[in-house]
């Protein structure tokens, strides 16, 4: 750097100082630890309790999660390992939506930033363990991966060991009883509980010494991106320029309450597969319709769900059976929100809609007729006439997790 750059680097530094801002910023490969305020009485049932009180520490914040930052030209990314979803790359705001306590409200995230390493290494390698299973038998030697087991496996010194050095695992209470939620997984799990195998846990690395404090507020960063609601309507529009309102409520639809009921019967849920499979076949072979340029398109603005094109099935990208059974089990096992959740959830995004989308064809008067549908209790609306009309939607809805642990890795990207 030469002088000139230095004492501009240095003027812009003291600039920002004096303005308020941070100087700092979030990095591709800062570690992100979350932490459950002391006082805050946690679920004993849940694994978020049962981390805390074999690792926490009387009086102080209690580590239970670490994930791996991204920041990219897409947005900024978390790659992690959940019980819900495996090993995935989730963005920010899903992040923090999955992080929510039981009250609503958020806990602590404090960033580090790992010293004297090649963070996108650490990253690309993140990326490799992509659909892994999530590891709830907390073991080093197999297949699955739990949080920080995936950042010990990513995170390597120049000489390829890893930065972070395993330590016998302990599953104790601070009273030295066994927390009911570990006693109860394990049982299931038909092994004992592997109290003292070498592993890792959030709140011992969030202390090493390779590590440094960033003063990034990952919350005041997430209030500074684009609104999601606002962003996911746009994108629609942009992906079906004939989209109306009824189409942007399926999709937010969609992403709250999955495929909208569950499916007993598989048979007949595969007979209406093949079907539809046929139709589409001669639709394409008509050369009324195309297959759409991106055939995997999360819905809404959490994107829980991924509306996964039938096309790739017609590809051989993807079996019949294969997309039957992601379906099926998206549709019996996803999570959903309850419909007084919805009702809420909807209303917030007809806001958007009024607020920023008034040129949508007939946008009130199909808000109007949706809030009618939604008193009588009807949830779950087709797509409009023009757009079945214009695009011939064929489809079937994934949740997330499990598109990303059994199809992801067969398909294109989704958005």
């Amino acid at each position: 750097m030469n002088w000139k750059s230095w004492i501009l680097s240095v003027i812009t530094a003291v600039v920002a100082w004096g303005c308020g801002e941070r100087i700092d910023t979030l990095r591709s490969g800062d570690l992100v630890f979350v932490g459950i305020p002391a006082e805050f009485d946690t679920d004993s049932a849940s694994m978020g309790a049962a981390i805390s009180a074999a690792t926490g520490k009387e009086g102080q914040l209690n580590i239970t999660h670490v994930a791996i930052a991204e920041v990219s030209d897409d947005g900024i990314w978390m790659i992690e390992a959940t019980p819900e979803r495996g090993v995935g790359r989730h963005s920010l705001d899903i992040f923090l939506n999955d992080n929510r306590l039981e009250d609503g409200s958020l806990p602590v995230f404090v960033v580090k930033r790992v010293r004297h390493i090649d963070a996108d290494a650490a990253v690309m390698r993140a990326k490799a363990y992509y659909g892994r299973s999530y590891d709830f038998c907390f073991l080093p030697e197999n297949e699955e991966m739990y949080c920080s087991e995936l950042v010990q496996k990513c995170y390597l010194d120049a000489n390829g060991e890893p930065v972070f050095e395993s330590q016998p695992m302990n599953f104790l209470a601070a009273d030295g009883t066994m927390p009911p939620y570990w006693e109860a997984l394990f049982k299931e799990l038909g092994m004992p509980v592997p109290q003292g195998v070498p592993g890792t846990n959030p709140r011992r690395m969030s202390e090493s010494d390779r590590l440094e404090t960033v003063p990034v507020s990952l919350t005041q960063l997430a209030s500074s991106l684009p609104d999601p609601t606002r962003e996911a309507i746009q994108q629609q529009i942009r992906q079906y320029p004939e989209t109306r309102v009824q189409d942007i409520y399926k999709s937010f639809c969609q992403d709250c309450l999955g495929p909208g009921h569950l499916i007993p019967d598989p048979d007949a849920a595969r007979a209406y597969l093949m079907e539809e499979l046929q139709a589409y076949r001669e639709d394409l072979d008509s050369g009324r319709y195309e297959i759409p340029a991106e055939r995997c398109v999360s819905v809404g603005d959490a994107r829980n769900y991924i509306r996964v094109d039938l096309s790739v099935v017609l590809d051989s990208l993807v079996d019949a059976e294969t997309l039957l059974d992601a379906f099926v089990r998206s549709a019996n096992e996803g999570k959903t929100l309850s419909e007084e959740a919805w009702r809420a959830k909807w209303a917030s995004v007809a806001n958007v809609i009024r607020k920023d989308f008034p040129a949508l064809p007939d946008a009130e008067a199909d808000l109007a007729a949706i809030d009618s549908l939604m008193a009588e209790g009807h949830y779950i609306l087709h797509h409009s006439p023009i757009f079945e009309q214009t695009y011939h939607p064929h489809y079937r809805i994934v949740a997330r997790d499990i598109f990303e642990k059994d199809l992801q890795n067969r398909l294109p990207a989704s958005k």
